[in-house]
C-alpha cells in the first residue's frame, strides 16, 4: 500500500511458452485480394477495337464513373486498351464533367459495349 491509503494495481503478466516452434507465433496472414482473370487482363473484345466508340469506367473528382469513350489503339502491355474520354452519360463535352485524365489505360473489365 501507498501512503495515500491506495493499493498497487498488478501488472498483467502475458506468460508463453518458449518450448514451441517459432511458427507457433505466427499471426494470420493477410487475405489477398482476387486476381483479374487472364482473359479480361490480356483479352480484348471485338466491340473494344480501335476507332470504336463504348463506355468506359473512369476516375472524376475521385469516383469512378461510366463515360463514352473512343478506343484509340491497343498496346501489347497490361492494361491493352487505350481510349480517349468523349462524353459524360448523358452527353456533356465540357472539361470540367470528363474525367481527371482524357486518355486511359485500360482492360477488358472497365469497358461496356455501347448499345445506340
Amino acid at each position: 500500500m501507498r501512503q495515500s491509503g491506495r493499493g498497487l494495481k498488478r501488472k498483467e503478466r502475458f506468460e508463453i511458452d518458449m518450448h514451441q516452434p517459432a511458427k507457433a507465433f505466427r499471426s494470420a496472414p493477410v487475405a489477398r485480394r482476387d486476381s483479374v482473370p487472364y482473359s479480361i487482363e490480356m483479352g480484348v473484345p471485338a466491340w473494344a477495337l480501335p476507332g470504336k466508340q463504348l463506355w468506359a469506367m473512369g476516375l472524376r473528382a475521385g469516383v469512378r464513373m461510366r463515360f463514352k469513350a473512343e478506343v484509340t489503339s491497343l498496346r501489347k502491355t497490361f492494361p491493352r486498351i487505350v481510349v480517349k474520354y468523349v462524353a459524360t452519360e448523358d452527353g456533356q463535352t465540357s472539361r470540367h464533367v470528363l474525367p481527371d485524365l482524357l486518355t486511359a489505360y485500360l482492360h477488358a473489365g472497365d469497358l461496356e459495349e455501347r448499345d445506340f
